[in-house]
């Protein structure tokens, strides 16, 4: 049984409600990759996990992977190659190719990608920007939940991504671009780390020691680490990266079981003026009994 785990709170569930508040059997997931490994790096699990509750999560891959060759003789051909490992990798952990969602834009290159187009751009290509992309697929799966890749100190293409996730996405269940089709229902966004640790703002923010960034984790059985590794060596073009990855997610492992860490992302946060209200009010109150 899968544990789900509140680490600021010191508590875990079996139920995932836990990481995705007022969860139903009718979900649609998105997951925002910013390169085609990186979704099954940060949260494998929770993909397993998913499928394992009959839900087929979506994985929006945003770079095509141009700048992924370890020799010149691959670089051509290395665009082809990566789909191919792509398609290998995600039908190992049983994701239908249907579910796998390209933009094509070139690695290194989404910070140029960044805002929106004057026109509705439905086809996937790099000269498109992330903007209508994500607004038009998001829309288009009925999404209701965005799961993003962690910003702090990894990759200009995984924080842009971040932004497209916090930003992009939420527009996405705006009354707005009604070509782009009808909102999406969409409930919270989560972020995954990839291979290194959140900002130390959110855990120094709410009491947690620094060396805690993560709020949230998924403990799962062994299986799904050898799973996910399995996965992770169709990417064969990458293997000296991925196999030095696989070294560090060796400290994941808790006897039988692994674990994955999250960080709770608040959604489209509301400013609350009531506390605000009553300091005012304190101040005004006091200066005008000493006047």
């Amino acid at each position: 049984m899968n544990k789900f785990i509140d680490l600021s709170n010191r508590r875990y569930k079996s139920d995932i409600d836990l990481l995705f508040h007022e969860w139903n059997g009718d979900e649609q997931v998105v997951i925002l990759s910013p390169h085609d490994d990186d979704a099954l790096l940060g949260c494998g699990y929770l993909i397993l996990d998913c499928l394992e509750r009959g839900v087929m999560p979506h994985i929006l891959i945003f770079c095509k992977g141009d700048a992924g060759y370890s020799y010149v003789s691959q670089k051509d051909s290395i665009v082809e190659i990566r789909k191919k490992e792509t398609e290998c990798a995600y039908k190992a952990i049983g994701l239908n190719p249907d579910h796998i969602h390209r933009l094509e834009m070139p690695d290194f290159s989404l910070v140029r990608q960044a805002g929106r187009t004057g026109a509705l751009t439905k086809v996937e290509s790099d000269e498109h920007s992330i903007f209508n992309n994500i607004v038009y697929i998001l829309r288009e799966v009925k999404c209701t939940r965005v799961v993003i890749p962690n910003y702090f100190m990894e990759h200009p293409d995984h924080e842009q991504v971040y932004k497209a996730g916090i930003y992009d996405a939420v527009q996405s269940s705006d009354l707005i671009l009604a070509e782009y089709g009808s909102p999406a229902p969409l409930k919270s966004l989560l972020m995954y780390a990839v291979w290194a640790d959140f900002s130390p703002y959110d855990a120094m923010l709410s009491n947690r020691s620094v060396d805690i960034r993560a709020d949230m984790a998924l403990v799962v059985h062994r299986e799904y680490e050898e799973r996910v590794i399995k996965a992770l060596l169709c990417f064969s073009t990458q293997a000296e990266i991925i196999n030095s990855l696989i070294e560090q997610r060796k400290g994941r492992v808790l006897g039988n079981e692994c674990f994955e860490l999250y960080r709770s992302v608040l959604h489209r946060p509301s400013l609350d003026y009531k506390k605000y209200t009553d300091y005012i009010k304190n101040i005004l109150e006091k200066q005008e009994n000493r006047t």
